[in-house]
């Protein structure tokens, strides 16, 4: 009995072993954050009273830094609204002196056009089945300029976002450009069959003179080479009159749509 209740007793007291480092991991756990919170509370007293120790001048000062930062946030606030509104407005200044621009210098290129159509409209008065068109359409003394439309000016026109307008002048300028060196170089060719030729009569009074022409002949060739280009230049100052026109009513339609502009036009044409 003596050793069983040894070997009884030896069973207890291991298990109160066992049991007995939980339950102090536990009590020092509890001791940790009790410390630990009446830290935390004493930290919280001492900036309390600091806090309150500071003064109503303090805390007066603390209220006009914030006034004035909330101050200061809305006159910032406004300056930027103002910055806006002045680059909005040079922006529309910039893009109405483009478009006026651009306005000036399609109506240059319509009355242009304009000029040698009234030229080849009055030879063609003259043309007969014996006179071709070469023979009565004398050459131009000052043919007109190039016009060319500045990258600025089309990046203008094409933030308007009308891509028919901006198809239209710039096949405008190709056109204009395009047809200018034709008209210088029709002199020569005129001029070509000028000196092959022998008048066979002249009027000093009318400047119309006969000639004969053999078939075949350089002449021949010459005059039918000088008419051809003629015939061109007649054709295309016609319908380049006509495209010129419709341009510039395009165009200042669009920029009264878009830009506001009040710019009034009216055509002479031949």
């Amino acid at each position: 009995m003596g050793r069983a209740g040894d070997e009884m007793t030896y069973q207890v007291t291991a298990l109160q072993a066992d049991d007995f480092w939980p339950l102090l991991q536990e009590h020092l756990d509890r001791w940790r954050l009790e410390k630990e919170s009446s830290s935390l509370d004493q930290g919280m007293s001492v900036i309390s009273d600091w806090l309150l120790s500071l003064g109503s001048e303090f805390w007066s000062a603390i209220a006009g830094a914030v006034v004035g930062g909330v101050i200061a946030y809305m006159l910032h606030k406004s300056a930027l609204r103002e910055s806006r509104r002045e680059r909005a407005s040079i922006s529309l200044e910039a893009q109405k002196a483009l478009g006026h621009s651009l306005l000036f210098k399609t109506i240059r290129v319509f009355e242009g056009l304009n000029w040698l159509k009234a030229h080849v409209e009055e030879a063609e008065k003259q043309v007969t089945t014996t006179v071709p068109l070469a023979a009565v359409m004398t050459p131009i003394a000052n043919v007109p300029d190039k016009v060319a439309f500045s990258p600025e000016e089309m990046a203008m026109l094409l933030s308007l976002e009308d891509d028919d307008v901006f198809n239209q002048l710039m096949l405008l300028e190709a056109v204009h450009n395009g047809i200018l060196p034709v008209w210088e170089r029709y002199p020569l060719l005129r001029e070509k069959y000028q000196q092959l030729s022998k008048a066979d009569h002249f009027d000093s009074q009318t400047g119309a003179a006969t000639i004969t022409v053999q078939p075949g002949s350089p002449l021949e060739i010459a005059i039918f080479e000088a008419n051809q280009v003629a015939r061109e230049l007649a054709s295309r100052a016609h319908s380049d009159t006509a495209g010129a026109k419709d341009a510039v009513i395009a165009l200042q339609s669009l920029l009264s749509r878009k830009l506001g502009f009040r710019v009034g036009l009216s055509f002479t044409t031949a």
